[in-house]
């Protein structure tokens, strides 16, 4: 994304906080889960989104974790 204008702010309900961070600083960041790890790193290197090698965080493979907590 680009930023255009206005002041970041969080909408009080998804999320607790708005950062606007380069893909290399959001990579050195402990907060983001593996799958948003994975949609930052194929933005990096110039990858179409498909299926990787990603793991679900969940017990069962028919579940994602999509955010962590």
């Amino acid at each position: 994304m680009d930023y255009i204008g206005g002041e970041p702010r969080s909408d009080g309900h998804g999320n607790s906080e708005v950062l606007l961070l380069t893909a290399e600083e959001a990579l050195s960041r402990n907060e983001f889960t593996n799958l948003s790890r994975e949609l930052i790193g194929a933005y990096m290197h110039g990858l179409a989104l498909g299926k990787s090698a990603y793991v679900p965080a969940a017990p069962d493979s028919e579940s994602y974790l999509l955010y962590g907590g």
